[in-house]
């Protein structure tokens, strides 16, 4: 027997009897199966092309971004990025943010990101950790470049460990403020598990 649209994790309970031609008809058997629990991972990607922004910013179009654009504030300390966002279940959530600095190539000079994340008005943590010196000049970020999704730098809150943040299931806003100038913004991760780490771009946190 098979049944089908059923939902995952849940318990569903069965009375089966059987019918001959003649119309006989068995006494009722029951049963009940359970379906196995779904997957326990609830992760949300945001991209700044469809964020709601205040104040300036540019955008430009690079291979290996995760929406259809990069923005870059102008005015960092006017500016912000907006989402809605709907948080499947209460759970601990860890926030880890796509970035890349602009520049000539190489090492430079150091641009301070701490960048705060909010959630309904209230800041739940900072993302970034202090500085970022690799610098990335646009031509290695074209469509054909081949480097162009591995340059990518992931923040993450706190320094040797996630930060977690515990978030209701429901709507809310998520909000980032303190933007860095001259650093390219493309995506936003929220996910519950704790091991996650991004398949595309490198790990930068000091």
């Amino acid at each position: 027997m098979y049944d089908w649209g059923l939902k995952a994790g849940t318990t569903y309970h069965y009375a089966v009897t059987a019918v001959d031609r003649r119309g006989n008809e068995s006494a009722i058997a029951t049963a009940q199966a359970a379906t196995p629990p779904g997957d326990p991972t609830a992760t949300i990607e945001l991209t700044f092309d469809e964020a709601e922004r205040e104040g300036a910013f540019e955008q430009s179009e690079a291979g290996g971004t995760h929406g259809e654009y990069y923005v870059v504030p102008e005015a960092p300390e006017r500016n912000a990025a907006e989402w809605e966002i709907e948080v499947p279940r209460d759970d601990e959530y860890y926030l880890w943010l796509r970035y890349l600095h602009r520049g000539s190539g190489g090492r430079g000079s150091e641009a301070r990101q701490n960048v705060r994340a909010l959630i309904d008005g209230e800041q739940v943590t900072t993302l970034g950790g202090g500085l970022t010196d690799l610098h990335v000049p646009d031509a290695l970020i074209a469509e054909d470049h081949p480097l162009a999704d591995r340059v990518w730098t992931w923040a993450w809150p706190g320094n040797e460990d996630l930060t977690r943040v515990t978030l209701p299931a429901g709507t809310h806003t998520l909000r980032l403020e303190d933007l860095a100038p001259e650093v390219r913004y493309d995506a936003l991760v929220i996910t519950s598990e704790p091991t996650w780490r991004p398949a595309a771009g490198r790990l930068g946190q000091r």
